[in-house]
């Protein structure tokens, strides 16, 4: 006898979500309905039938919808220093009722992917120049034709990076706009801009303005090459393999100098890695600073933004979390 809709949505079962490569289960979160599952390597999202079908019209839909939403989890600095600690602490009994949290939490895993994506083009990049020196290296030994190692497609690598560097930008100022919806600021603000705005507000001196300033200088040379590169206007030289007259090959290089920003010759690799490690301080401190600004006046139970002690830190990636005067040694919500 076959079991009807109601049989099989209230009967009781079990399931694994992903498999043994994504590690453990760390922790699990409702979200709107749909149970977000966070590994050690690995986010999940689980949608059940009663989500998708609420008046159990399809009885032959299954238990649940299991959805990998990205190969990071937990131990991994990327998504903890942003999505899995704006997790922690965009709640809306932490956060001011101005602010859109549903919509900053979506932005802030957009983020996430696009940071990542950063990082994947940034590693194909460093392959790409190992293959080419193992190449060259290989040659020499075994006393071929001279041939300087090259990547073709430098060109077309170094656009793709530093348009995905933007984008991290753009999604970052997103979220910015969130939060300072009373301000009106726009999306497409650019970071001096939001400097202002932020000077407005708290004064010279305060820690995320200094902050900002603080990384700002970086952040224009980035709009500047992005700019460059994408709309093909001279001001960024960017050298293959270059052979020497004493007969070293230097790795491949990239220069600016436009609209008063400029970089000195430089490895190309190491612009690029300096990129990612700058961008994931700007969106971590960003994030941090953001929420912590915007905590709602709570007389019976006030909160504040703190840095954890490592000691005390349940993910050791995690640096920031709302903190509450507790006990002796006060309480992180994290």
């Amino acid at each position: 006898m076959e079991m009807n809709v109601n049989d099989k949505r209230t009967k009781s079962g079990h399931f694994e979500v992903g498999d043994g490569d994504d590690g453990a289960i760390m922790e699990m979160k409702d979200m709107q309905g749909k149970m977000l599952v966070i590994k050690e390597r690995a986010i999940y999202e689980v949608s059940f039938a009663d989500t998708i079908d609420p008046k159990r019209e399809y009885p032959d839909l299954p238990a649940n919808v299991q959805k990998k939403l990205i190969d990071l989890g937990t131990e991994s600095q990327l998504a903890s220093k942003t999505y899995l600690m704006a997790l922690k602490m965009m709640k809306p009994e932490y956060i001011s009722a101005y602010v859109d949290v549903k919509r900053a939490l979506e932005v802030s895993f957009e983020l996430l992917l696009e940071l990542h994506k950063l990082n994947q083009e940034k590693e194909s990049y460093r392959l790409a120049e190992k293959a080419a020196i193992e190449e060259y290296e290989l040659r020499r030994g075994q006393k071929l034709d001279y041939k300087l190692p090259s990547i073709p497609d430098i060109q077309t690598r170094c656009k793709t990076f530093f348009q995905k560097a933007d984008h991290v930008l753009q999604t970052l100022m997103e979220i910015n706009s969130l939060f300072f919806i009373e301000k009106k600021l726009h999306k497409q603000a650019h970071f001096d801009t939001f400097l202002s705005l932020l000077k407005e507000e708290y004064g010279e001196k305060d820690d995320f303005v200094k902050m900002i300033e603080q990384v700002l200088p970086f952040l224009k040379k980035l709009r500047a090459l992005r700019d460059c590169l994408d709309h093909r206007q001279d001001g960024v030289i960017i050298t293959d393999f270059d052979l020497q007259l004493n007969n070293n090959v230097l790795t491949p290089t990239i220069s600016l100098n436009f609209r008063k920003e400029t970089i000195e010759r430089m490895p190309l690799e190491m612009l690029m890695d300096a990129t990612t490690k700058n961008l994931l301080y700007t969106v971590e401190s960003t994030l941090a600073l953001l929420c912590g600004k915007h905590v709602c006046i709570d007389k019976m139970m006030p909160y504040c933004l703190r840095f954890i002690p490592k000691q005390q830190r349940r993910n050791k990636y995690i640096k920031y979390a709302f903190w509450s005067p507790i006990g002796e040694l006060g309480w992180f919500y994290q």
